[in-house]
C-alpha cells in the first residue's frame, strides 16, 4: 500500500478509456434507486409497527424482540454476506439480496402475528446491511477517482428521499382529514401496505438488476482477465456507441492490477460440507489478513469509528431527537426506535396526538439530506479526514449542548446542526470503508467493522433506562473522543483505490 507514483499502473488508469457514458449512467441510477428501496423497507420498522398496534395489541417485550431480531440479522447478515460477495461477485449478491429483501417484507405484510414478523425481520436486516454496502461497492468499483466521493454520495441522498417518503405516508395515513373520508381506519393496513410496497419496489429492482455486468475487478481478483477484458469492451461499446473490437486494452495490460491475497473461491468438489467448510477457511482468512500488518491500523481505526457510529442508526437519532424537542422524552429505547410512544399496549396514535412530534420528526430529517447534499458538492473537495474530524466533532458537541439547552427554538437549531453533521459522518465513513481496502476485503472488511457498534446497539437500546438522563452527555463524548481517531485514516481522496 504505497503511494500513488509516475511507475504505478493503477486499474483506474485504464477505466477512462472506457468514456462516461450510458452504462455507467444506468448503473448510478440502479444503486440509487436501489438505495431508495432500501429506505422505504428499513423505515418500515420504525413507523411501520407501531401502526400494527392499531389492529392488535403489543408489548414492551415483543418491540424489544423485533428490534433485537432485525439488529441481529444486521450483524450477522451484513458479515456473511458481504463476506460472500468478495467470493462469489458482486452482482450475484445484489441481486440475492434485493430478492431477500422482497421476501421477507412480504411476510412481514401477510404475517398473521408477531412471531412471524420477528422472523422475517431478522432476514430483512441482514438483507438490508449487506446490500445498502454491496451496491455501493460495485458502483465505486468502476467511477473515476475525482468523481468516486460525489457519486457514492448521491447514493445516500435517494436513501433519504426514500427516507422521507415513507415518512410522509406514514404520517399521512393518520391524518384526522383521511381517516374520517375513509370506510376502514387506514393506520389499520398502512403498515402492511408499506412491507408490501417496499417489497415490490425490490422485487422490480431485482429483475432490472440481470442488465447490469459484474465488476471487472472481480474478475481480476478472481484470475478472469478475460472475461474483466470482456466487461470492459462492453462498457467501451456501450458508453461511446460504437464496436468493442476498437478498444485496445488486452489481458496483459490489466494483469496485476487486482490482487486476489489468495482469497479467491474455487469450487472443486460437489456437495455441501465441503464447498461450506472451503467458505468458513476463506472467511478465517480474510479476517486473519484483516488484522495483519498491512492491514491492521486500518481495520482497528475503522473498527473503533464505526462501533461510536453504528451504536445508532440515523433514523433512531432523529426519532431521539424529535421526542427531545417535544413533551414525549424518550424514556426507555422502545422511545428511541420507534416513532410512536407504547400506552396500555398500544402505539396507534393519531396525527392529533402527536401533530407536534411528527412534525419535529419531518423537519429534523429534512437536515439529512442538507447533510448529504453538503458532500455530494464538497466530498471530492476536500480531504476525507478532514470532513470525518468535523463532522464528528460537531456531532459529539451538538449532543454535549443539547444536555444543557432548555430552549425550544435553540433545541430545534442544535437537534439541526447535529443531524447534518451526523448523515456527513455516515456518508464519509462509508466512502472511506470502500477505498482502504482492495477488492479481495472491500465488502468483508464492511462487515467486520460494523458488527460491534450493530451488536453492541442492543445493549445501548435495552439498558437506556438507566442513564436515559446523562444519554447525551455519554454520546457527546464518546463521539468528541473518537473524532479524533479518524486522523489515523488513509486518506485516499482523488486517488487509486487499495488493491
Amino acid at each position: 500500500m504505497t503511494e500513488r507514483t509516475a511507475n504505478n499502473i493503477y486499474f483506474e488508469d485504464v477505466l477512462p478509456q472506457t468514456g462516461w457514458g450510458l452504462y455507467y449512467k444506468f448503473m448510478l441510477g440502479m444503486a440509487c434507486a436501489s438505495c431508495f428501496a432500501n429506505a422505504t423497507a428499513a423505515m418500515c420498522i420504525p413507523l411501520g409497527i407501531p401502526l400494527s398496534s392499531c389492529e392488535s395489541e403489543i408489548n414492551e417485550a415483543t418491540l424489544y424482540q423485533i428490534f433485537i431480531s432485525f439488529t441481529i440479522g444486521r450483524g450477522l447478515g451484513g458479515f456473511i454476506g458481504n463476506s460472500l460477495s468478495d467470493m462469489f461477485g458482486r452482482k450475484r449478491l445484489l441481486t440475492n439480496s434485493l430478492i431477500l429483501n422482497f421476501a421477507s417484507t412480504f411476510m412481514a405484510a401477510f404475517a398473521y402475528n408477531y412471531y412471524m414478523i420477528i422472523f422475517a425481520v431478522f432476514f430483512l436486516g441482514g438483507s438490508l446491511e449487506h446490500h445498502q454496502n454491496v451496491v455501493k461497492i460495485h458502483l465505486a468499483e468502476i467511477l473515476p477517482m475525482n468523481k468516486r466521493g460525489h457519486y457514492l454520495a448521491m447514493c445516500d441522498l435517494f436513501w433519504t428521499f426514500g427516507y422521507i417518503l415513507v415518512a410522509i405516508v406514514a404520517i399521512f395515513f393518520r391524518s384526522p382529514s383521511y381517516i374520517e373520508h375513509r370506510v376502514v381506519d387506514m393506520r389499520v393496513t398502512t403498515w402492511r401496505m408499506l412491507f408490501a410496497l417496499s417489497g415490490g419496489f425490490s422485487l422490480v429492482l431485482a429483475c432490472a438488476s440481470a442488465l447490469l455486468e459484474e465488476s471487472p475487478r472481480y474478475f481480476l481478483h478472481s484470475r478472469k482477465e478475460y472475461l474483466a477484458v470482456l466487461t470492459l469492451k462492453q462498457f467501451y461499446a456501450i458508453n461511446k456507441s460504437t464496436y468493442g473490437n476498437s478498444f485496445d486494452v488486452k489481458e496483459n495490460d490489466i494483469r496485476d492490477l487486482v490482487r486476489d491475497y489468495g482469497l479467491y473461491y474455487q469450487p472443486e468438489t460437489l456437495g455441501f460440507s465441503r464447498p461450506l467448510f472451503d467458505i468458513m477457511v476463506l472467511v478465517g482468512k480474510a479476517l486473519t489478513l484483516l488484522y495483519s500488518k498491512a492491514f491492521g491500523k486500518f481495520t482497528a481505526t475503522l473498527l473503533v469509528l464505526k462501533t461510536s457510529i453504528f451504536l445508532l442508526r440515523i433514523v433512531d437519532v432523529n426519532i431521539f431527537l424529535a421526542k427531545n424537542l417535544g413533551e414525549t422524552f424518550p424514556l426507555n429505547g422502545i422511545d428511541i426506535i420507534y416513532l410512536d410512544t407504547l400506552k396500555n399496549n398500544n402505539m396507534c396514535g393519531t396525527f392529533e396526538e402527536n401533530n407536534i412530534l411528527f412534525f419535529n420528526f419531518l423537519i429534523l430529517s429534512t437536515n439529512i439530506l442538507l447533510g448529504q447534499l453538503l458532500m455530494v458538492c464538497l466530498l471530492d473537495l476536500m480531504r476525507r479526514k478532514i470532513s470525518l474530524f468535523l463532522g464528528m466533532f460537531i456531532t459529539g458537541l451538538c449532543f454535549v449542548s443539547l444536555y444543557f439547552i432548555k430552549d425550544g427554538m435553540t433545541k430545534m437549531i442544535f437537534s439541526s446542526v447535529l443531524m447534518i453533521s451526523f448523515s456527513i459522518v455516515m456518508t464519509v465513513i462509508s466512502v472511506i470503508n470502500i477505498e482502504t481496502f482492495p477488492t479481495s476485503l472491500r465488502a468483508t472488511s464492511h462487515g467486520a467493522t460494523s458488527f460491534l457498534g450493530i451488536i453492541l446497539s442492543i445493549f445501548l437500546i435495552r439498558f437506556y433506562f438507566y442513564f436515559s438522563n446523562l444519554f447525551v452527555i455519554i454520546m457527546g463524548s464518546l463521539f468528541i473522543l473518537t473524532s479524533f481517531v479518524s486522523w489515523s485514516i488513509y486518506d485516499l481522496s482523488k486517488q487509486p483505490m487499495i488493491e
